[in-house]
């Protein structure tokens, strides 16, 4: 063997041995640190309660992006200045590409929701992204006649000392979801 191979078979046996390491489902999650309830509602500018009307895909800098416009029929925290929000979502389906980020939140039109958001920069204007990704985003439903909040944290892992907290949380009474945002809310 030439030394110019050296650096190269170096670099891939350090390679095989790292990957090694990882366990496989992490391979496939966005790892960030657990965020509680409390958490994302102090982190988040908006908390809007509302029905996803519409999803637009887009270009952006060679990027994939989809826009979420949710109608907004309960604004809990923010301005709420519109009738609707528009939510930022990497990834989406457009030109025959399908692109998405393991971790993030998903959406369907026509699906009621409760949303944690906070602002992304752009150019010359503020975009609104789900919080802590898919910790932020709350799917409402009915179990028989309780209104119920629910959320997916498929593709994310979570790191911290608040980890089983943020699981614990994934399924919550809307009623208790909103008295624990007004308790951290409340002068």
């Amino acid at each position: 063997m030439t030394p110019r191979f050296r650096p190269f078979r170096t670099a891939l046996a350090l390679t095989g041995a790292l990957a090694a390491l990882v366990p496989p489902a992490a391979a496939d999650a966005t790892t960030m640190p657990a965020l509680t309830l409390e958490d994302l509602t102090v982190r988040a500018t908006d908390i809007v309660q509302g029905t996803v009307a519409e999803m637009t895909p887009r270009w952006s800098n060679g990027f994939l992006m989809t826009d979420v416009t949710v109608e907004v029929t309960t604004c809990i925290k923010g301005a709420c200045l519109a009738d609707s929000v528009q939510v930022q979502v990497f990834g989406g389906t457009a030109d025959g590409y399908v692109v998405e980020a393991a971790g993030s939140a998903h959406y369907t039109a026509g699906e009621q929701v409760l949303l944690f958001l906070e602002p992304v920069g752009g150019t010359g204007q503020v975009r609104l992204r789900t919080a802590g990704m898919a910790l932020g985003k709350f799917h409402v439903a009915l179990a028989g006649d309780l209104p119920v909040v629910e959320r997916s944290l498929e593709g994310l892992e979570l790191l911290g000392p608040a980890r089983e907290v943020a699981v614990a949380e994934n399924r919550l009474a809307l009623d208790e979801l909103e008295r624990r945002i007004a308790s951290v809310l409340a002068p």
